[in-house]
């Protein structure tokens, strides 16, 4: 499994222990507070500026990013979170998501059909944080209402504007 986490502190740590070292460490619930980090063991088998060329051909600075493995799961650790929905990422520290049984893309607005062409089949799922695809149980409250989608019943007329 490849696995993306939006971690700073982790990746601190594991720059701090440097590439080869076993390393306990704890993931995730630092950008949250409704969850838990999780204490693992992993080996650091790559540390990295973070700089690739996107899909677009354009250079990217994706930040510090540390990938850890632990068994059959490796962790793509990065400070910054925009680096974790773009697939040459992965390419630029030599994680081809084809060599994974399973690839977790976390955001709703990942560009799921770069996966299309190798993936066997795409699943969106939804589960509780600020990346859910169900945006009604985001608790959004400082928001004009109505709102699509967060509401239902409202008329919607489109008007054209002249300016």
């Amino acid at each position: 499994m490849l696995f993306p986490i939006r971690d700073a502190p982790a990746v601190q740590q594991a720059f701090a222990a440097g590439i080869g070292s076993t390393i306990q460490i704890s993931v995730g619930g630092t950008v949250d507070a409704r969850f838990t980090p999780l204490e693992i063991e992993a080996t650091v088998d790559l540390l990295s500026g973070g700089r690739y060329v996107d899909h677009n051909g354009i250079f990217r600075e994706g930040g510090p990013l540390a990938v850890l493995s632990m068994g059959n799961i490796t962790l793509v650790v990065s400070r910054e979170s925009a680096v974790l929905c773009e697939h040459a990422m992965y390419f630029s520290i030599g994680q081809d998501p084809r060599h994974f049984e399973l690839v977790v893309i976390k955001l709703p607005h990942t560009p799921y059909e770069q996966y299309d062409a190798w993936a066997e089949r795409n699943l969106t799922i939804d589960v509780p944080g600020a990346a859910s695809p169900n945006v009604k149980t985001l608790n959004h409250q400082h928001v004009t209402r109505p709102l699509y989608p967060l509401d239902d019943d409202f008329a919607f007329t489109p008007q054209v504007d002249i300016s």
